[in-house]
C-alpha cells in the first residue's frame, strides 16, 4: 500500500480507491487484471482528485489535470459527451512497477495513452528519473528540434528522397497556397515548396474559401480580415510553418473554393499529388475538431509531456506512449475517414498530439522523449504504398491487389461525417495507385482485377431508400456501411488471374460494361462501346427489358439461377460468426443439403430477405475458384475434400467451387446487388439455368 503521510500537504494524499493500489505484488505476467478501474472523466472530477487521480487526468488532457474541467467544457479532450472509461493494469517497465492507462476510444476499442511509474523511494533513483523529465520536457515544442528533424531527413535519408523524386516525375497539380508572411492566398502548383495540413474538421463551422471571399483572400493581406474567424489549428499550422522557415501552407477549407464544384472535383481528384509533393505535412492528432489547436505550439497549450507527484517521499510519474505506431491509434484522428489517405501519402509527417509532438518519415520515426529511432514500417505498415513509379509497375498484380484490399479494410473501418464523401476521401488511394502502376478505377473498384474486386463482403443497404447524393451503384463497396473485407481473397491464397498456367479465378463473365459519361464503356478496356455491342437474350418475364441508363449501371451478360432453387437458411444457426453483427449462412438446395454459403449477413438484413418474394431475387454465376482443401468451404465444415465421402453430397475438388451474386430484380429492370456467396459446380449445374443481359445497378 502507498499512502500519504504530509498532513501538511493536502495534495500529497491519496484517496481511498488509489490507496488500494498494490504497487508491490509479485506478478510475473506482464499484465495482470487486479488492479482495474472503470469510470468517466466527468465521474474522475466530480470528486477533489489526489496526487494519483491528476497523473491519470495528465494523460487525458494537452494541459493536465488543472485544467481539465475547462478543457472538457470547451470540448478540447475527446468526445466529453461520450463515457470516457479508465482501466488500469500492473506492468513492469524499465524496471519499475507501473500502470498502464487506457482510455475508450470513439470506436469503443480500449487503448493504452501512457503509463504511470511508481513508486521510487531511492532518492538516486528519483533524481536520476527526475533528470530524464528534462528531455522534452517543456511545455511548448522546439523550433529547433522540429527543424533538426525534417532537415536531417531532407539530406541524409536516400529512400525518403528517392520517394520525393519518383512523385514529381508524375507532374504538378496546380494549387492555392496560403502565404503565411503576406497573409493572403495564391496560384501556384505542387512544384512550389509547401506544407500540407491533415486535420478533422469536427462539428464547429469551420472558416472556409467561398466564391464570394476567394478575390479578397487572393489580394495581399486579405487572409488578415478573416483571422478571427480562422481555426485554431490552422492558425497554429502557420505559425509552425514560420517555424520552419517555409512560406506557404495548404489547407483544404482555405486552398479550395468550397462552394466551386467544378474545382473542388478536380481537387479531390488530386488528392494524391497534393499530399505526396508537399515537403511535409502537419499532423492535427489532438482533439476531435479544428478548434482543438497544436498542443505545444501556442503558449500553455499544453502541460509538460512528464508529470511527477511526491507521496510518502517516494515519485510517482506520468508519460504518455513515445512510440507513434502505440499512440497515433488512440486518438480521434485515427478513426476518421479523410485523414487516412493524408497520411498514408504524406512523404514527412509532423505529429502533434496531446503530449507531444512527433515526426515519422519512410526511414524512422522519433518523438520529443524517445532516445531511439523508431522504425517507420512499424511505425505505419502502409508505407509500402510509398515508391517511385517504376518499383509497383514491377510488382506482380497479386501484391498490388492484396495492396488496394489491406487499404480498403483499413480505409471502411473509418467514420465519415457524409455518406456521400465515401469515394471521394479515399480518391487520393486510388490516383495514386492510377498514376503508379496505370491502374483504372471504376466506383472504387480496381478494373484490371474487376471479377475478383466484385467480391468484397459486408453489409449493405438498399441504395433505391437513399438520397441521390448518397447513392452508389450497389456493386462497389461506396453502397456499405460499415467494413469491407476481401475474406475470399484471403481464403483462396495468391491470387494470379492472368498470365498464369494456373489461375485462381476464372471469370464466367466476358464482358463488363459499364455507363461513364453518358455512353457504355467496356471495363478494363480504355476503348469505349455503343451499348448494342452486347449480345442480349431475353431475361425473366417480370423484368423490363429496357433498363433506364443511369450512372455507374453494369451491363454484362451471366448466367442466373432462380432463388428459389437455392434457399438461404436464415431460420438456422449461422455456419460462421464473422462479428457481433455479421454472419455466413447456408445456402441449401432443393433437398435440403448445404451446397454453399452466403456471406456477412446481419439479422436485419436477413429479415428484408425473407419478406421479398422469392422471385424477385435470383443468383448470378461470376467465376470459378481453385480451391485447395484449405479453402474457406472445407475450413467450416461444409463440403468434405478430396474423394468422394459416405453420405456427403458435394465435395471440394479443383474448380468445383463458384462465386456467386444474389441479386434482387427492381420494377424498372435493374438489379441490385444483395450479398456474395460460394455454392459448388454440381449444384448450380443441377438446376436449370438462363443466360440474360443484366443491368446492375
Amino acid at each position: 500500500m502507498l499512502a500519504a503521510k504530509d498532513k501538511n500537504a493536502s495534495d500529497q494524499r491519496l484517496c481511498s480507491r488509489c490507496e488500494a493500489i498494490n504497487w508491490h505484488e509479485r506478478d510475473e505476467n506482464l499484465f495482470s487484471s487486479r488492479v482495474r478501474r472503470s469510470e468517466s472523466v466527468r465521474d474522475a472530477l466530480s470528486r477533489q482528485p489526489c496526487a494519483f487521480c491528476r497523473l491519470v487526468l495528465h494523460l487525458l488532457s494537452p494541459t493536465g489535470a488543472d485544467t481539465l474541467t475547462d478543457e472538457v467544457r470547451n470540448n478540447r479532450v475527446a468526445a466529453p459527451e461520450r463515457r470516457y472509461s479508465l482501466a488500469y493494469f500492473h506492468t513492469k517497465h524499465a524496471g519499475n512497477r507501473g500502470i498502464d492507462v487506457q482510455a475508450r476510444k470513439p470506436d469503443g476499442i480500449m487503448a493504452t495513452v501512457g503509463r504511470i511509474y511508481g513508486p521510487i523511494s531511492d532518492r538516486a533513483a528519483w533524481s536520476q528519473q527526475s533528470e530524464s523529465t528534462e528531455l522534452g520536457g517543456a511545455s511548448q515544442v522546439k523550433s529547433e528540434m522540429m527543424l533538426s528533424w525534417v532537415e536531417q531527413c531532407k539530406n541524409e535519408h536516400k529512400r525518403c528522397n528517392d520517394h520525393v523524386h519518383g512523385i514529381s516525375a508524375l507532374g504538378a497539380a496546380s494549387i492555392k497556397l496560403i502565404d503565411v508572411v503576406e497573409k493572403q492566398l495564391v496560384k501556384a502548383n505542387t512544384v512550389q515548396r509547401y506544407v500540407a495540413l491533415s486535420y478533422m474538421w469536427g462539428k464547429p463551422e469551420v472558416f472556409q474559401a467561398s466564391q464570394k471571399n476567394c478575390a479578397s483572400l487572393l489580394t495581399p493581406g486579405g487572409l488578415r480580415a478573416y483571422m478571427e474567424q480562422v481555426p485554431r489549428t490552422i492558425r497554429d499550422a502557420m505559425d509552425v510553418v514560420s517555424m520552419l522557415g517555409e512560406r506557404y501552407l495548404w489547407v483544404d477549407s482555405f486552398c479550395v473554393t468550397q462552394d466551386n464544384t467544378v474545382e473542388k472535383s478536380e481537387q479531390i481528384q488530386q488528392m494524391d499529388l497534393i499530399y505526396t509533393q508537399a515537403h511535409l505535412t502537419i499532423i492535427a492528432a489532438s482533439g476531435t475538431d479544428a478548434s482543438a489547436g497544436l498542443p505545444g505550439i501556442a503558449p500553455e497549450s499544453r502541460s509538460s509531456p512528464r508529470a511527477i507527484e511526491i507521496v510518502n517521499d517516494a515519485a510517482l510519474m506520468a508519460e504518455p506512449l513515445d512510440s507513434v505506431a502505440d499512440y497515433i491509434p488512440s486518438t480521434t484522428y485515427e478513426t476518421r475517414g479523410w485523414t487516412f489517405q493524408e497520411r498514408i501519402l504524406s512523404a514527412r509527417c509532423l505529429i502533434f498530439t496531446d503530449k507531444l509532438a512527433m515526426f515519422q518519415c519512410q526511414t524512422l520515426a522519433r518523438t520529443e522523449i524517445s532516445t531511439e529511432d523508431q522504425s517507420p514500417d512499424f511505425v505505419n505498415p502502409l508505407v509500402r504504398t510509398r515508391m517511385p513509379p517504376a518499383s509497383l509497375k514491377q510488382k506482380q498484380w497479386s501484391t498490388e491487389y492484396s495492396l488496394y484490399a489491406s487499404l480498403l479494410g483499413d480505409y471502411t473501418l473509418r467514420n465519415l461525417s457524409y455518406r456521400s464523401d465515401k469515394l471521394n476521401a479515399f480518391t487520393g488511394i486510388t490516383s495514386s495507385m492510377a498514376r503508379l502502376s496505370g491502374a483504372r478505377f471504376a466506383y472504387g473498384l480496381p478494373e484490371r482485377y474487376f471479377d475478383s474486386a466484385l467480391l468484397w463482403t459486408g453489409e449493405t443497404q438498399d441504395q433505391r431508400q437513399l438520397p441521390t447524393s448518397e447513392h452508389f451503384p450497389s456493386w462497389s463497396w461506396a453502397s456499405s456501411v460499415g467494413p469491407v473485407t476481401y475474406r475470399l481473397m484471403s481464403l483462396h491464397g495468391s491470387h494470379t488471374v492472368h498470365n498464369s498456367d494456373c489461375p485462381i479465378l476464372n471469370s464466367a463473365i466476358a464482358c463488363f460494361e459499364m455507363i461513364d459519361q453518358g455512353s457504355f464503356r467496356e471495363i478494363g478496356s480504355e476503348s469505349r462501346t455503343t451499348p448494342d455491342s452486347l449480345s442480349v437474350s431475353e431475361p425473366p418475364d417480370h423484368v423490363a427489358r429496357q433498363a433506364p441508363a443511369t450512372p455507374g449501371t453494369l451491363r454484362f451478360k451471366a448466367a442466373i439461377a432462380n432463388f428459389e432453387r437455392f434457399k438461404v437458411d436464415f431460420e438456422g444457426e449461422p455456419l460462421f460468426e464473422t462479428s457481433d453483427s455479421l454472419a455466413d449462412y447456408a445456402i441449401r438446395d432443393a433437398d435440403g443439403a448445404t451446397c454453399g454459403i452466403l456471406f456477412d449477413f446481419t439479422v436485419a438484413r436477413s429479415s428484408y430477405l425473407r419478406a421479398l418474394p422469392s422471385t424477385s431475387l435470383a443468383y448470378i454465376r461470376l467465376s470459378s475458384v481453385f480451391l485447395s482443401s484449405e479453402a474457406i468451404l472445407s475450413v467450416f465444415g461444409v463440403f468434405p475434400s478430396g474423394s468422394a465421402t459416405e453420405g456427403a453430397k458435394y465435395h471440394v475438388t479443383d474448380w468445383s467451387i463458384i462465386n456467386v451474386m444474389l441479386i434482387r430484380w427492381g420494377d424498372d429492370g435493374v438489379a441490385e446487388r444483395v450479398g456474395i456467396g460460394q455454392m459448388h459446380l454440381h449444384a448450380w449445374n443441377r438446376v436449370t439455368t438462363i443466360e440474360c443481359a443484366i443491368s446492375l445497378g
